[in-house]
């Protein structure tokens, strides 16, 4: 029997003010996906080159995590619920996305 396993990209980035947290932030909304177009928060995007993926940024940091497409399954999104869990502050921001997307934005205190 061969076991599947899931390779998942994590990344932390501890920011020292919120100033410069928001700053890196829109930073990375004009760099999304696999060919770096730039979104606006909240925008409806259904079609776009990307891999599953999530960034949540609280007030002093953001949390990064990505897998590539033939990885995703059930565990990923119970992961998502974790990083969720474990990184959601009273103000947050969250955007996801499937292969392909659609994106989809949360937010909270902003």
């Amino acid at each position: 029997m061969v076991k599947k396993i899931t390779f998942i990209l994590a990344i932390i980035i501890i920011i020292e003010t919120i100033e410069q947290c928001d700053e890196a932030f829109d930073s990375l909304m004009t760099r999304m996906g696999t060919e770096g177009e730039s979104i606006t928060w909240g925008e409806e995007r259904t079609a776009m080159k990307t891999t599953p993926f999530i960034y949540l940024k609280s007030e002093q940091y953001i949390v990064f995590c990505k897998l590539h497409c033939e990885h995703k399954n059930q565990f990923w999104d119970e992961f998502k619920q974790l990083v969720e869990k474990e990184f959601k502050t009273e103000k947050y921001k969250i955007i996801t996305a499937g292969c392909g997307g659609p994106l989809q934005f949360k937010t909270n205190g902003e």
